[in-house]
């Protein structure tokens, strides 16, 4: 969910929303795997250079987290 705008927070929000209700009612998954915007490869972005925030997904969720770095391709 990394660099996500409002609108992308609107529909990640939904899908986590809808994920919790599974989870709700028994069927919840091992955990969710968001990509941390203030890693860049191997190094951390300075506060003032970090772009996005998923920090939003802990207000729907509440099942088991793992933030990791980005990808590097």
């Amino acid at each position: 969910f990394q660099n996500v705008d409002v609108e992308g927070e609107e529909i990640h929000s939904y899908i986590i929303d809808q994920l919790q209700e599974r989870a709700n009612s028994g069927n919840e998954l091992a955990y969710i795997s968001l990509v941390e915007p203030r890693v860049q490869a191997s190094w951390d972005i300075a506060k003032e250079n970090q772009v996005g925030s998923n920090e939003f997904i802990l207000k729907h969720w509440k099942g088991k987290v793992i933030r990791a770095g980005t990808y590097v391709h």
